[in-house]
């Protein structure tokens, strides 16, 4: 009998969350952050594209004004997706810090530090192990009361001193 064993490495269900009271994968609830997306606003009507080959011979039948050759469409403008770390509000006492990317091996927030007034720089660690899966993930990581920040104050964040953000007051 031969006995195989694999896995990860370290402890299943159990990650470094940094600085975090706690973590979960996605957004915390009721935040949308989908990405701005600069587009073309769409037209009533989309002009058509023919599917018939160019090679083929004609058949006599004239093309209807609203057929576009390919080569004469506008390239759409597609969602440039913003995967920036962000930072807001959940309570007065409750700060979240979101990341995106493996959620195998999440960027956990290892540190604060007030910069100058009005300024965070959150440092971020990798999380996980020597194996990461290769999706794209958000994961909110809560830091319960968190040093030298008050939540009626606007601040600009930097993560790692880079991706610069707003941190806007509670309300």
């Amino acid at each position: 009998m031969i006995v195989v064993m694999s896995g990860c490495s370290g402890a299943p269900g159990v990650r470094d969350i940094g600085i975090a009271s706690r973590s979960y994968s996605g957004l915390p609830e009721g935040m949308d952050w989908s990405p701005t997306v600069a587009t073309t606003p769409p037209t009533a009507d989309p002009p058509l594209v023919s599917l018939e080959p160019t090679d083929i011979e004609p058949t006599g039948i004239e093309p209807s004004p609203e057929t576009v050759a390919p080569e004469d469409l506008e390239p759409s403008a597609l969602p440039d997706p913003d995967f920036s770390p962000r930072a807001v509000w959940l309570s007065g006492e409750t700060l979240a810090v979101v990341t995106f990317g493996s959620s195998s091996c999440p960027s956990a927030p290892a540190a604060l530090d007030v910069t100058e007034p009005g300024t965070v720089d959150v440092v971020l660690a990798s999380t996980g192990g020597d194996v990461c899966t290769a999706d794209m993930s958000a994961t909110t990581f809560e830091i319960d009361d968190p040093e030298g920040l008050d939540p009626s104050i606007t601040y600009t964040v930097t993560f790692d001193g880079q991706s610069e953000s707003t941190l806007e007051p509670l309300p």
